[in-house]
């Protein structure tokens, strides 16, 4: 069901200021996205970056006055407001008994003596000239972000196996359901190189990856004598933002936890042991996935 949701132009704008925006998105059950467009469409200032902390410091920073309403302008805005659907797991998951990790897995600021695996990954992501990535784990990040990512892989392979579990890169045949249609025939896709972890006599595949922010390039001045209707084709560059993401990869229709990214309070490397001590479980679901298809 949906609730109506009322914002007063006065009132936002005495709460926005009052108290963080993260804080105001919650207590109306939006996020703090939705908000920040909410407040520009209603002409409401909002503190500049760096203004809680020098409450918190004790200084008081000057306020942005409340802009006058121009004619035409509307002092509320009325909307519904839809509560988010949370995937529940199933609950047969809750018999998995966690991966047993020896305390916290910490991620070393330093890479000192590291995994066979992250070793050769390394090495061939270093190379200058073209890389055959045969035999690599699944790291897709951008150069800035490299060290950091095979740092997090390492201490996450070194875990895994002092838990008794078994990692291995590898390269598996891509299934395709029509291979062909009438006359026209389709090529069979190359190998997928996938990183797997063997728990509870089940593969699980994993990889790291880094989000990308896609920022639309400009256009060039369209050239002399042209009509008044040329067309330009848009097109987009894709941009490192630093933000990792660890990932269980295949498991797209099960219902169950499948990244762990940075986020605003945690990082990836505070979600390593949790990771871990999660794979008896996707590994139960997996096979709870494959019996009922059996059963069908």
């Amino acid at each position: 069901m949906s609730n109506l949701v009322v914002l007063e132009r006065a009132t936002l704008y005495e709460e926005v200021w009052a108290e963080p925006v993260r804080t105001v998105a919650k207590r109306y059950g939006i996020s703090d996205t939705a908000l920040r467009k909410h407040c520009k469409d209603l002409d409401v200032p909002l503190p500049p970056r760096g203004y809680w902390a020098k409450v918190q410091a004790g200084k008081h920073p000057r306020h942005s006055a409340l802009p006058k309403l121009k004619k035409g302008d509307r002092d509320r805005k009325v909307y519904e407001s839809y509560p988010r659907l949370r995937m529940s797991e199933p609950p047969d998951l809750g018999a998995a008994v966690p991966v047993p990790v020896d305390g916290e897995i910490v991620v070393p600021d330093v890479l000192e003596e590291p995994h066979r695996l992250v070793t050769r990954t390394a090495r061939r992501l270093n190379a200058k000239r073209h890389k055959d990535l045969t035999g690599c784990l699944n790291i897709d990040v951008s150069e800035g972000s490299r060290d950091r990512a095979l740092r997090i892989m390492d201490a996450l392979l070194k875990a895994m196996e002092q838990a008794g579990l078994k990692v291995e890169v590898t390269t598996i045949e891509v299934k395709v359901e029509h291979p062909s249609y009438g006359w026209q025939r389709q090529e069979p896709p190359p190998p997928k190189r996938v990183t797997r972890v063997r728990c509870d006599e089940e593969w699980i595949e994993f990889s790291l990856n880094e989000r990308m922010k896609r920022v639309e390039d400009a256009k060039p001045d369209p050239p002399k004598n042209t009509s008044a209707y040329y067309y330009q084709r848009t097109t987009y560059s894709y941009l490192p933002t630093g933000e990792l993401s660890l990932k269980l990869d295949s498991i797209d229709h099960l219902s169950i936890r499948r990244a762990w990214g940075d986020a605003t309070r945690q990082r990836v490397e505070d979600c390593l042991t949790t990771f871990v001590a999660n794979l008896s479980k996707v590994a139960l679901a997996i096979r709870l996935d494959r019996e009922e298809k059996a059963r069908k």
